[in-house]
């Protein structure tokens, strides 16, 4: 995965690039040795919820977190993994 965010007109960032381990058929986690950062995610059939769990500041400014709820969004990709074609004139 890989998770990217500015908030607060670029006040806030953050970058976090890891493989998260699948716990249940709802539930990855990340979490890797001598790295203090652990980061659940909880997914949802409409939205993931990313929780802090322990300290990634490191990764991010000292007044914002990774916790949020992340709509998801509709596969702009067709069956090929390519984007769609847009229709129209």
């Amino acid at each position: 995965f890989f998770i990217h965010f500015e908030k607060d007109q670029g006040q806030c960032t953050g970058e976090l690039k890891g493989e998260a381990i699948i716990k249940s058929p709802s539930v990855a986690e990340y979490r890797e040795p001598g790295d203090p950062c652990v980061m659940r995610f909880s997914f949802t059939s409409s939205a993931v919820t990313v929780k802090e769990v322990e300290g990634c500041g490191s990764r991010r400014g000292l007044r914002c977190s990774f916790d949020g709820v992340y709509p998801r969004k509709k596969d702009q990709r067709g069956k090929t993994g390519k984007p769609k074609a847009k229709s129209g004139k």
